[in-house]
Order: structure tokens, then C-alpha cells, then sequence
């Protein structure tokens, strides 16, 4: 990696300048890296999402995870009392 930033004096300075094609092959070399770890990321992401969408569709899971699930069918109470429409 030294010879995408150049040699550093004492001082913290640079002695030579990164030129343009210098900088666009750094940008190029961490950019590919970030650009291959999102896609990872996001394949993960997605095929989580499709597990747990599969899991749902289990019904004794769905029923112990879904509160909304276990109400299917009971009228809405609010205050106590139970609301027909």
C-alpha cells in the first residue's frame, strides 16, 4: 500500500505528489473493495428476508410469533368493552 501514498518525511509531509492516474487506481483499488462487500451484504440481507418470510408461512411459528395472528377473529376491544361493526 506504501506506493499508493508515497514516502512520508519526518514532518508528516509527502515528498512526492500522487498524481491522477495514482489517485484513480487507489479510488478504483477501494472502491471495488466497498462495491464487493455491499453486494455480499445485500445477498445476505435478501436471503435472510426470504428465510424468515418462509418461516412465517409455518403456522405453529406464525402463530407463537404473530400476535395478530392470535387475534384473527376476536372483536377489538377498546376500554374494556368489545366494539361490533
Amino acid at each position: 500500500m506504501s506506493q499508493w501514498f508515497g514516502r512520508r518525511q519526518a514532518g508528516g509531509q509527502r515528498k512526492e505528489q500522487i498524481t491522477a492516474a495514482q489517485y484513480e487506481q487507489l479510488f478504483l483499488y477501494f472502491s471495488s473493495r466497498w462495491e464487493r462487500w455491499l453486494i455480499r451484504a445485500a445477498v445476505v440481507l435478501v436471503s435472510l428476508l426470504v428465510f424468515f418470510q418462509l418461516l412465517l408461512q409455518w403456522e405453529p411459528l406464525r402463530h407463537a410469533l404473530v400476535k395478530v395472528e392470535r387475534l384473527e377473529g376476536e372483536p377489538y376491544e377498546w376500554n374494556g368493552t368489545a366494539r361490533d361493526k
